[in-house]
């Protein structure tokens, strides 16, 4: 295993991951499918700093962010973390977007989609896409994520809903109706929602 993550990270990156970068995968991944695969599994809640390390250069990020992302080689589009997940951030995606990422907090104002699950340790961490901190702004949704609930699982025999605190339970399909999938959205993703514009 450790040997194709490193084939991967020397294809797409130019380098081998750190142990930070292996231990967090680990860790996201037993959390996030370890309790299916293990009897008892204890995991660790230990807060980590989320730090944006790219070229030598340490930068942090953290609830209220706003952050742009190339969708294309002249339009920018713009996100805005609101609540820390083990998936990444609930955030908000808007519909405005900009020639230049400096635009961020002078043109946000309609949101295109919320809530969505940025998966800001390959956006901001490994690097995926070009995306960047703009700012920090507070928005209409930070009262309202407490109350978010998601859904995973496979319908119908195995639905759960998730809280933002991690909490689960399990719930029937007709339950799930109208809950947003508790699932991270990479580069792609993002840019998927500004195709029909």
């Amino acid at each position: 295993m450790l040997e194709e993550l490193q084939e991967i990270y020397l294809e797409s990156l130019g380098r081998r991951p750190t142990i930070d970068e292996v231990r967090y995968m680990i860790e996201l991944s037993l959390k996030v499918n370890g309790p299916g695969l293990f009897h008892e599994l204890q995991t660790s809640s230990a807060n980590h700093e989320d730090v944006l390390v790219r070229k030598n250069k340490t930068i942090k990020y953290s609830a209220g962010d706003v952050v742009a992302f190339k969708i294309d080689e002249k339009l920018y589009g713009f996100a805005r973390l609101i609540k820390k997940v083990e998936l990444g951030y609930v955030s908000e995606v808007y519909s405005e977007t900009a020639a230049s990422p400096s635009e961020g907090l002078s043109v946000i104002n309609k949101i295109k989609k919320f809530p969505v699950i940025l998966d800001t340790f390959s956006l901001l961490e490994m690097g995926e896409g070009e995306w960047c901190v703009v700012g920090n702004a507070k928005g209409e949704n930070d009262e309202k994520v407490d109350g978010l609930t998601f859904v995973f699982g496979t319908a119908p025999y195995d639905l759960k809903s998730i809280d933002v605190h991690e909490n689960e339970q399990k719930i029937s399909e007709n339950d799930s109706i109208g809950l947003p999938p508790y699932e991270q959205m990479g580069d792609e993703d993002v840019k998927e929602l500004f195709e029909d514009d």
